[in-house]
């Protein structure tokens, strides 16, 4: 099935809804909430076949939707195509550490500030150092997904067996490259509730670089973090 921009703009929109709040989107909830300018019956006719065609799927709890991998899929490659607008490309602008000098201070105080513009676990890997540093613990906690405890369980462990593999993981991604994986595409353990973006860049004071690995839910903001990727390795190209 190949979308039109009508359709495009409806799953877009229902993607976002739902990473904003976890919760099935109904048509009469994007009716109610934004002016798609066409009719009810358009937009339930569309999420059908949104439906049958693998981008969204009907949760069992209500009567609305909720976005699939295929879905998010689809979100992510618009986004790498150039049509997503940039909502933190001016951020590192103000980025200020105490000693860019010290690798150990400029990491920590990268990886915090970082932490503070997604809900997800960032990771940072620094090869010629062989140090780890992680932020974003608060943030994943409080996700709407980690009050099932079995959930949560989960991930912890994945972040417990990406600490572990992060050496491997990065070794493979070419510098500059943005990879994300999506549920069971997750190349550390296979699940359907979280997904991996990872990213290899130039650093600082370092022949090999570092990697940034960033872990969450499905139900993530993927622009909002690949924005995010995108500015720190155009800021790191430059210092």
């Amino acid at each position: 099935m190949t979308l039109n921009e009508r359709q495009k703009n409806i799953l877009e929109t229902i993607i976002d809804d739902y990473i904003e709040t976890g919760l099935p989107i109904s048509s009469l909830q994007l009716i109610h909430n934004h002016d798609l300018g066409v009719c009810s019956a358009t937009i339930r006719n569309d999420m059908l076949d949104l439906t049958d065609n693998g981008y969204l799927y009907k949760s069992y709890s209500s009567s609305g939707r909720v976005p699939t991998s295929k879905g998010y899929r689809f979100f992510i490659e618009e986004w790498q195509d150039g049509k997503g607008k940039s909502r933190i490309e001016n951020f590192f602008e103000e980025f200020n550490s105490e000693d860019q000098d010290d690798i150990f201070s400029f990491s920590n105080d990268l990886l915090e500030e970082l932490s503070n513009f997604s809900p997800g676990l960032l990771l940072n890997y620094i090869f010629d150092k062989d140090i780890l540093w992680e932020r974003g613990w608060e943030n994943v906690v409080l996700q709407p997904e980690m009050q099932d405890a079995d959930v949560l369980n989960q991930f912890v462990t994945l972040a417990d067996v990406t600490r572990g593999k992060i050496k491997e993981l990065a070794a493979k991604s070419q510098l500059n490259d943005i990879e994300v994986f999506i549920g069971q595409e997750n190349p550390i353990i296979k699940s359907d509730e979280f997904s991996i973006i990872t990213c290899r860049s130039k650093f600082p004071k370092t022949k090999q670089g570092c990697a940034f690995v960033l872990i969450g839910p499905k139900r993530m903001p993927y622009r909002q973090n690949l924005d995010l990727f995108k500015s720190v390795i155009n800021f790191l190209q430059k210092t």
